[in-house]
């Protein structure tokens, strides 16, 4: 009789409250104060899939949550409710957008005074973006070795 030895390589993923997400990353904005600052009612910040138009954000790709420096809560986006812009008062000149899909981005930012008249954009800044997937930490490889000896 022949000896058979067989390994098998067996990758276990256990979902974490059942949920997968799709490939999405953050993205953080920083500015300066606006030369206005001491009449600066807010900054609108704008972030859209094709150059040249804020227009083009469908809820489809809104990112899910944003944080503001000093804070550790996300606010999350309903991408129902909210308007496209995110409006954040004047003291805030950074912000970090989450869970935005892979593929280029582009940003401006506008400045609104306390009588609600808003400045021109920034010029338009843009990033590519390409999530890498890692397994998640509850992933476990088992091996077993299985062996039959002859009679």
């Amino acid at each position: 009789m022949k000896k058979l030895f067989c390994v098998i390589v067996l990758l276990v993923s256990m979902m974490v409250g059942g949920s997968l997400y799709a490939a999405s990353s953050d993205v953080t904005l920083k500015w300066d104060h606006s030369i206005d600052y001491p009449y600066l009612k807010s900054y609108r910040v704008f972030y859209y899939p094709t150059t040249g138009n804020p227009e083009s954000l469908t809820s489809s790709l809104y990112a899910i949550s944003y944080v503001l420096v000093g804070s550790a809560t996300p606010v999350p986006i309903n991408s129902t409710t909210d308007p496209k812009a995110i409006v954040i008062d004047r003291i805030n000149t950074q912000i970090t957008l989450n869970g935005l899909q892979d593929g280029t981005w582009y940003f401006a930012v506008t400045a609104i005074d306390t009588r609600g008249i808003e400045s021109i954009p920034t010029p338009e800044i843009s990033t590519a973006l390409k999530t890498i997937i890692y397994p998640p930490n509850n992933t476990r490889v088992i091996t077993i070795t299985i062996r039959t000896v002859p009679k």
